[in-house]
């Protein structure tokens, strides 16, 4: 544990430094995730990756998942990193899940959304502090039946193509056919529950004229929400309605100012 404390103020140390750099180049470059969020920023001017982010991107890495003896990630038999559920809740109490996307860099914790102050993940990382990254979240209004359990869970994250692609970036690719047939599963889990998700549509959307929704009055009112979000679909590769669904969302730059890409995934 006192190794650990170690590795994290190191960590604490150069995020600290990284931060007052990009706070700097990037200043007012991150948009917002919710579907309220006033605007997003204009198409990015190029996608080269500065490296001491690229360093913060390895915190995910670095506190996730087991490693082995040669520092790779430990997985199970069915791919799900072997996340270290007892230090992610000394780390923060309300970190609810992991998801990860075989193939991306997509690989990190979920953290659940305080009621109180629902977009603070924006601009803060798992471990609460100030971090221009903000961290994966999931939308306050899922509190009471989680991340597997609600009807439509919605997670955050920021597209961070001006900066090093990490965090949600590789999502908004999903509105290419050929790139979303090669990453069609994603693995999400919980401290008690693990499920291969498989990818059913994506589309880009105006957020100044969407809203999200996670409650549902009945398996019809679910039904009929579902059916017009299908329909609106950039990209398909499933047909059939699932029972549940997790809806992920970052900021995507080909259409609106105010746009998202959002992906759903069966569960």
């Amino acid at each position: 544990m006192r190794s650990r404390q170690r590795k994290r103020a190191a960590v604490a140390f150069l995020a600290a430094g990284v931060l007052a750099v990009a706070a700097l180049v990037l200043a007012g470059a991150v948009c917002g995730m919710r579907q309220r969020a006033a605007t997003c920023d204009p198409a990015p001017v190029g996608t080269g990756a500065l490296s001491a982010a690229a360093f913060l991107a390895d915190v995910f890495r670095l506190y996730g998942a087991e490693t082995d003896a040669g520092g790779g990630e430990r997985v199970d038999e069915n791919g799900f990193p072997l996340v270290d559920w007892d230090y992610w809740r000394q780390v923060n109490p309300n970190v609810v899940g992991w998801v990860t996307v075989p193939g991306t860099n997509v690989n990190g914790p979920i953290v659940l959304a305080p009621a109180n102050d629902p977009d603070y993940y924006l601009k803060h990382d798992v471990y609460g502090e100030p971090n221009l990254y903000g961290c994966l979240y999931l939308d306050a209004s899922c509190a009471a039946a989680g991340l597997l359990g609600s009807r439509n869970a919605v997670v955050y994250g920021h597209n961070m193509s001006l900066m090093d692609g990490s965090m949600f970036t590789a999502l908004a690719r999903y509105v290419d056919a050929a790139y979303a047939a090669d990453h069609a599963e994603m693995l999400v889990q919980t401290p008690d529950e693990k499920k291969a998700c498989p990818v059913l549509f994506a589309s880009v959307v105006d957020a100044s004229a969407e809203t999200t929704r996670t409650q549902f009055e009945n398996d019809a009112d679910f039904d009929a929400w579902y059916g017009e979000q299908a329909a609106k679909a950039s990209v398909t590769l499933r047909g059939e309605a699932p029972e549940s669904v997790v809806t992920f969302c970052t900021c995507s730059y080909s259409r609106w100012s105010n746009e998202r890409t959002l992906v759903y995934v069966a569960k």
